[in-house]
């Protein structure tokens, strides 16, 4: 039987984000408390507590090399926080309710959101400025970036994964198959795990 390598227990309240540096030495955590806390992977000790979300913590992840970390929330909040700082970087607002995913371009400049109200975000991580807005015809459940950076997907309650161009916000592919809601991070995990995907994106 496997057994948990450690038990990270400083709350009661649900946890409902994760996300691991890109070097695995760190773990982001978030959740009902609304606390974001950060963890060594090497020690297992609590390294930083980040407080300012006004809601529930849903989603989280690192930018770039780690330096930064974004989390979002179920109010629509999306904060950025700069490690061992203290209190965000940057509070972005647009999403008018639960802001269910969280994506960092692959050179951290762009983040890109996706929540109830139907639209997924890009945001310039600098200076908070929303770039994007993509209407999708139900709520967006997870997003994710493909390639280079030049495209994003969202999975959508409607069944359909779209492909975006990043860039200008035209929507390149509907990739339908799924019988019901595509959830959470899993339009993230098919474009990072299968390869085929990625061709036909890039075939499009």
């Amino acid at each position: 039987d496997r057994k948990p390598v450690t038990t990270l227990g400083v709350t009661e309240a649900a946890t409902y984000a994760t996300a691991f540096s890109p070097d695995g030495r760190l773990l982001a955590t978030g959740g009902r408390d609304r606390v974001v806390r950060v963890w060594s992977t090497e020690t297992w000790q609590l390294m930083e507590n980040h407080a300012g979300h006004e809601a529930t913590v849903l989603a989280a992840c690192f930018i770039g090399d780690g330096g930064m970390l974004a989390t979002s929330a179920a109010d629509g909040g999306v904060r950025v926080w700069e490690m061992s700082k203290g209190g965000p970087f940057r509070a972005f607002s647009g999403h008018e309710d639960r802001a269910f995913g969280i994506a960092a371009a692959p050179d951290g400049t762009r983040l890109a959101t996706c929540g109830e109200d139907g639209f997924a975000r890009i945001w310039d991580v600098a200076t908070g400025a929303e770039l994007l807005a993509l209407r999708h015809p139900f709520r967006v459940n997870g997003v994710a970036w493909v390639g280079s950076g030049d495209r994003v997907a969202t999975a959508c309650a409607d069944g359909v994964v779209r492909v975006w161009d990043a860039r200008d916000g035209r929507e390149l592919r509907h990739l339908r198959g799924h019988a019901g809601a595509v959830l959470g991070d899993m339009v993230g995990r098919v474009f990072r795990a299968h390869a085929a995907v990625e061709a036909r994106v890039d075939a499009a």
